[in-house]
This record gives structure tokens, sequence and C-alpha cells, in this order.
């Protein structure tokens, strides 16, 4: 229920920044006169509680396999294979993001001094998994911060559910550590906290 209320909500954003009156909203989201069918494509099958708002941004060859879209992906984030190659049928901007960025993941988490974990920090980039797939992560501490740190990385366990895994053991930084990550569709992220209290830490990641 969570995730079908978040995905909503999130449909309804793009629908405003698509432009559609408010009126048409609600028939946007449910889509079967807009978009007939749409509900037997195998994205759809699959995932039956996402909006057609999410599903047709989604390049064809993601629309017709049965990937599992995560309730963490980023609508409209652009999508690589888990090589990093983009998939096909998305637009030349969007692939000349993802060549701008090397589709290198990545990005800056922090942690507190109080013994917890700090806000996620989410790749703007979304891979499109397979069954068995793993993810990899590395992670180090800055040469100007002294504190060391905990890191922990998304992924999915065996029933698709998303899971912070471990990477590796606390300190300064740890590289290549995998996690399992499966058929799923969905942005990596990564969320740290300090290991040297009541000193905060600063973690770059890569994934």
């Amino acid at each position: 229920m969570r995730r079908s209320r978040h995905l909503v909500i999130v449909a309804a954003s793009l629908v405003a920044a698509m432009g559609i009156a408010p009126g048409a909203a609600a028939s946007a989201v449910v889509g079967d006169e807009r978009s007939p069918g749409w509900r037997e494509l195998p994205v759809s099958v699959a995932n039956p509680d996402v909006p057609l708002a999410v599903i047709e941004q989604l390049p064809e060859v993601v629309q017709q396999s049965q990937v599992v879209i995560d309730d963490g992906f980023v609508p409209g984030s652009p999508i690589v294979y888990p090589d990093g190659t983009p998939v096909e049928g998305q637009g030349p901007k969007v692939v000349a993001r993802i060549a701008e960025a090397r589709a290198d993941c990545g990005g800056r988490a922090t942690g507190s001094g109080l013994g917890s974990w700090g806000a996620e920090s989410t790749c703007g980039v979304a891979v499109f998994g397979s069954p068995g797939y793993v993810r990899v992560y590395s992670w180090w501490v800055p040469m100007t911060v002294s504190a060391k740190a905990c890191a922990q990385g998304r992924g999915f366990n065996s029933q698709g559910v998303r899971t912070w895994y471990g990477l590796g053991v606390c300190g300064s930084s740890h590289y290549n550590f995998g996690v399992p990550w499966g058929n799923i569709l969905s942005n990596p992220s990564v969320r740290v906290k300090s290991m040297s209290p009541p000193s905060g830490v600063t973690v770059d990641w890569s994934s």
C-alpha cells in the first residue's frame, strides 16, 4: 500500500510536469482510455500497482520485460544495463547525460556524530537489473576528513525486497563490494554513519 501511494504521488507530479490539465490527471494516471492495452505490457503485469505515468516513460525494452520496479526508482532517470550501457530507446539528451557521467553512479553521503545513519545519497542513473545480478559499490573517506565511517548500499534480497547491505569493514574505505540486486529497476544508493563520535563523517562513493 505504501509503495502504491508513493508511485501515484510521483505519477501525479510527472503528469503536472508534462502540462496535463488538472482535470485530466486522473484519467492520465489510470490510462485505460488514453493508452488501451498498457496493462497487458509485461512490465505492467509484473508491477500492477505502478501507474501509466511511470510505465509510459520507460524505454520499450523495459516495458517488454518483467523487471520489478522498486519503490525507490526515480522516474525520469536515465536507465542503463548492469555494464553501464544505455538502454535502447532513450532520447539523445538522456544518452548524452549518461555518457557525460560515464554511466558511473556515485555521490557524497554524510553521517552525523550521533551514531545514527545519515540520509541516503542516491545516484541519478537507474540500473535495469537481471536475475542473479550483483551490484558493486566502492566508498572512501576523503583525505581531509579524519573520522571513520560505516557504509551501507542499496540492494535487494531473494524476495526482491529493498535491503541495506553493509559495504565491507568500517574504517576509511572499501572497494568493489558486491550486494545482491537481481531483476530490479532502481537507483543505487548509499548511506553512512560516523564511527568517530561526536565528529560527523563525509564519504564519497561510486557504483
